[in-house]
C-alpha cells in the first residue's frame, strides 16, 4: 500500500506543476482530485502499517497539527463566508493530515528518497520549461521580470529559488559521480539565473537564508565555497562598473533613487500589511474566516478556485492568519512553527555532517545519505517558513510552493524519526555490550582469584 500511497502523492504534485503553469491553467481542478487520492491512499498506508499507538516524539507531532486543525476551525464556524473558509480550511487540513500525520509517520527510507527525486526532478522540469519555453516578461518601469512558463514572475523566482538550493546541495555533496556534479552544479547556476532575473526579492531572501544554514550543517564545505563567490562578485564588479547598480534596481525595484533603502523594500508591502491589521482589529478573536479577508463577500457562488474571492495579496502569513483567523490562530499558526523547528536534524546527525565522515559503526540504516537528505529537506522547509513571511502563503493546498514547504517538513520528520530509532537502538546495543563485557570481566576476575587461593 506504500507504493500506491507514494504515486498518488507524485499525482498531487505534478498536478501542482502543471497548474502553476500558463499551460495548465484549465486543468487546476485536477489538483483536487489528486489531494483527495493521497488523503485516502495515505490513511490507507498508515492504518495499515500502525504498530501500537504513537509516542513519544511523533505523539507530540500529531498533538501539535490537532490542535491548530482545531483552533483554526474555530475562524470557519464564525466566517463571515463559512462555505468559503469552510472549503478552504478542509483542503488546507487533508493537505496537512496526509503529509505532516500519515506519510511522516509511515514512509519508510527508500519511499521518502524516492519522494524527494520526483520533487527534484519536477522543479526541474519546470525550470527547464521556464527556459526554454517562457512567455513574455512583466514589464516594470525599470526592469523586465522574467516569469518563465509561470504566470507570476515571484513564483517563478521562489521556484528557482527552491531549485538553487536543492541543487547546489546536491552539488555540493556528491563526490562519486563528476557528470552528476557537473549537472547539479548547471542547473544550481540555470536557477539562479532565473531567480535574479524574476527580480523576487522573497526569494532572495529565502535563498540566503538556505546559504546560512547549509554553512550552519556543513561548514567545512561551505565556508571555502562562500569565499570563491565573494571573489567571483568582487571581480565582476571591477570587470562591470555598473553591477552594483543594477544589483540594487533588481532588488530594491528602483523607480526614485532618492528613497531610502528601508522605502523601497516596504513599498509593494506596507499598505497591503496595514490593510490585512485594519481587518485584523476588526474581529480580532477569530478573524473572517480561514482564508478570508474584511472584503469578502457574505455570500460565494461555490468554485474551485479562491480567485477574485479575496482580494488581499499574501505578502506575509502571520498577517493573513491574523487576519482570517484572529488571534485564536495565530497561536495556532505558531504551534506549526514550533513542528517545522522540530524536524531539525539531531546533535549527532549536525555532528557528523560537520565532520563530513560516515557515522561509527552501528545498526543497518545509518546511512550519510539519509543525514544529507534530513539536512535539505530541513533547510528547504525553514526557508520556505521564512519566505512566506515576504511573499506567497504556507497555507493552501493548491499552492506548488506551499505545498513544497510541508512536503520537504515531512519528509524530514520522517527521516528524523527514524533517525531517533536508529540511534535509541544503538545506545542499547552499546549498553547491552558493555554489560557483557563487564560481567565477562567480573567473571574472569573471580574466576582468577579463586584460582590463585
Amino acid at each position: 500500500m506504500g507504493s500506491v500511497a507514494v504515486v498518488a502523492l507524485f499525482c498531487y504534485i505534478a498536478s501542482l506543476a502543471l497548474a502553476i503553469t500558463v499551460y495548465g491553467a484549465k486543468l487546476m481542478v485536477l489538483r483536487w482530485y489528486a489531494l483527495a487520492g493521497l488523503m485516502i491512499t495515505s490513511g490507507l498506508h498508515w492504518a495499515s502499517s500502525r504498530k501500537g499507538q504513537p509516542h513519544g516524539s511523533e505523539k507530540t507531532d500529531n498533538i501539535l497539527v490537532v490542535a491548530y486543525l482545531m483552533a483554526t476551525f474555530l475562524s470557519v464556524i464564525s466566517a463571515e463566508n463559512q462555505l468559503f473558509s469552510g472549503l478552504r480550511w478542509l483542503s488546507h487540513a487533508f493537505m496537512l493530515v496526509a503529509l505532516l500525520v500519515l506519510l511522516k509517520n509511515s514512509l519508510n527510507a527508500e519511499h521518502t528518497a524516492a519522494i524527494f527525486l520526483f520533487l527534484k526532478g519536477v522543479i526541474a522540469a519546470l525550470l527547464l520549461v521556464s527556459w526554454l519555453n517562457p512567455i513574455s516578461p512583466v514589464v516594470m518601469k525599470t526592469s523586465q521580470l522574467y516569469r518563465g512558463a509561470l504566470g507570476c514572475s515571484n513564483a517563478m523566482g521562489q521556484i528557482a529559488t527552491t531549485g538553487a538550493i536543492l541543487y547546489l546541495h546536491g552539488f555540493l555533496i556528491e563526490k562519486q559521480k563528476r557528470w552528476l556534479r557537473v549537472g547539479q552544479l548547471g542547473m544550481a547556476l540555470l536557477a539562479l539565473w532565473i531567480m535574479w532575473s524574476s527580480g523576487s526579492r522573497s526569494a532572495l531572501v529565502a535563498f540566503l537564508a538556505g546559504l546560512a544554514a547549509m554553512n550552519y550543517f556543513y561548514p567545512k564545505i561551505i565556508r571555502g565555497k562562500i569565499l570563491f563567490v565573494a571573489l567571483v562578485a568582487t571581480f565582476s564588479m571591477f570587470a562591470f562598473p555598473s553591477l552594483p547598480g543594477n544589483i540594487r534596481q533588481v532588488i530594491l525595484r528602483e523607480d526614485k533613487p532618492a528613497r531610502s533603502i528601508s522605502e523601497q523594500l516596504l513599498v509593494t508591502r506596507l499598505s497591503v500589511w496595514t490593510a490585512s491589521w485594519n481587518g485584523f482589529q476588526k474581529r480580532p478573536l477569530f478573524g473572517w474566516g480561514f482564508g478570508a479577508d474584511d472584503g469578502i463577500a457574505s455570500k460565494w457562488e461555490t468554485q474551485l478556485v479562491a480567485l477574485g474571492t479575496v482580494a488581499r495579496d499574501n505578502v506575509n502569513d502571520t498577517l493573513v492568519i491574523m487576519e482570517g483567523a484572529g488571534v485564536v490562530g495565530l497561536g495556532a499558526y505558531i504551534l506549526l512553527v514550533i513542528f517545522v523547528l522540530r524536524q531539525i536534524p539531531t546533535r549527532s546527525e549536525r555532528h557528523l555532517l560537520a565532520r563530513l565522515h560516515s557515522p561509527p559503526s552501528g545498526p543497518k540504516g545509518y546511512a550519510l545519505s539519509n543525514y544529507n537528505l534530513h539536512a535539505i529537506t530541513f533547510i528547504i522547509g525553514a526557508a520556505l517558513l521564512l519566505m512566506v513571511q515576504f511573499d506567497n502563503t504556507a497555507l493552501s493546498a493548491g499552492n506548488f510552493v506551499s505545498v513544497t514547504l510541508w512536503l520537504c517538513v515531512a519528509l524530514a520528520g520522517a527521516i528524523r524519526k527514524k533517525v531517533m530509532a536508529d540511534e535509541l537502538l544503538y545506545q542499547r546495543q552499546r549498553q547491552s555490550f558493555q554489560r557483557h563485557a563487564t560481567a565477562h570481566v567480573q567473571t574472569a576476575q573471580t574466576s582468577s582469584g579463586i584460582t590463585n587461593a
